[in-house]
């Protein structure tokens, strides 16, 4: 059963604030009801090679969010370590979930890295979680807004990893005032996989050349 959403900035317009729970409601609405299609060697990959800072990319293929987005890649998470995660999602914001959620939430699976020989690089990612956890219950930005006290996915990941001082790759684009406008503009999940990351890890129903996506069906 879907909620809604509460969680808004300060002082948030009550129309925008009807938008948002339209756009959550509608867009999140599930349009395949069934299993997520992860396999069980591509959760157990991950669980073994996951490290503190990695940056998890997932697809949820079942909702209709996902079929405008049109790639199998649609969420960015930030891997704590201990089987944890934080993430910004419509529902509630910023929260953190469990690597359970994301295995049986998810139908596909990227694993992003900070190369391992960076400069100071155990600092940039304990910076980097130190900043993203500053942010737990921070609202979702559904306006894509660059600069407020609300983040969308991608936001927060990027954001995170700035603000530790390590230059992603990513930038956030502010569009048009209209929020549908806006969507376009702004940056996307897949769009990690152009940035300064070491892909260390894709599920395997992903084929993944020149940062080129493509979902494969059983017969590729």
């Amino acid at each position: 059963m879907r909620t809604f959403v509460y969680n808004f900035p300060e002082n948030y317009p009550w129309h925008r604030k009807l938008i948002s729970n339209f756009l959550f409601l509608v867009l999140g609405t599930q349009v395949l009801p069934r299993k997520n299609k992860l396999s069980n060697k591509d959760i157990r990959i991950a669980r073994k090679i996951l490290k503190k800072g990695d940056v998890i990319l997932g697809g949820d293929s079942r909702t209709l969010f996902s079929k405008l987005v049109m790639n199998p890649i649609t969420h960015s998470m930030l891997y704590l370590g201990n089987n944890k995660i934080i993430h910004s999602i419509g529902a509630s914001g910023v929260i953190y979930s469990s690597l359970t959620f994301v295995f049986t939430k998810y139908d596909t699976l990227a694993i992003l890295r900070v190369p391992e020989n960076y400069k100071n690089r155990k600092t940039i990612i304990n910076e980097t979680i130190k900043y993203a956890k500053l942010q737990f219950k921070k609202p979702y930005d559904f306006e894509l807004k660059p600069e407020n006290e609300a983040f969308f996915c991608v936001e927060l990941i990027n954001k995170s990893f700035k603000e530790a001082g390590y230059e992603t790759g990513l930038s956030v684009k502010e569009g048009d005032k209209i929020i549908f406008k806006k969507s376009r503009e702004a940056i996307k999940a897949h769009d990690f996989l152009k940035g300064n990351f070491d892909l260390i890890f894709h599920s395997h129903n992903l084929k993944i050349e020149n940062n080129k996506i493509t979902l494969l069906t059983k017969n590729s």
